[in-house]
């Protein structure tokens, strides 16, 4: 499974315009092309990054599905229009798109070392003591 996270810069004032673009591109693009509302979380800057960010992040499961659905864009009228719809509310230059993999943290890797069992869950490292009979 995948992330893929577009990240755009707005204008000053732009926020509420913007989000409606991006509102009406996710019910005429997105959804036609398998990025529905489900798959879509969006976030904005708020501390430590400019509050003019916006990041939108699709969950995919593969390169060739995201591939798939950014070559099916690219032929949309709706798409092309969206992008040329941005062009006075972004900072120019500011998108890009950056691509995750999803790493399964539930259980990444165990040792053994002795009787304790070190877990890395969750990002976080856990000592378990283990109990002997």
């Amino acid at each position: 499974m995948l992330i893929a996270r577009w990240n755009i810069d707005v204008r000053f004032g732009q926020k509420n315009n913007f989000t409606s673009a991006m509102k009406k591109w996710s019910e005429e693009v997105g959804n036609k092309v398998g990025l529905s509302q489900d798959k879509l979380r969006v976030t904005t800057g708020s501390i430590g990054v400019n509050e003019s960010r916006f990041e939108c992040e699709y969950t995919v499961e593969s390169l060739e599905q995201l591939q798939k659905m950014w070559e099916d864009m690219s032929t949309m009228e709706a798409h092309q229009q969206f992008g040329k719809d941005l062009e006075p509310i972004i900072v120019s230059g500011s998108n890009r798109w950056e691509v995750f993999r999803v790493v399964d943290f539930d259980l990444l890797f165990s040792t053994t070392l002795g009787k304790t069992v070190y877990l890395w869950a969750n990002r976080h490292v856990f000592t378990v003591k283990s109990h002997q009979a």
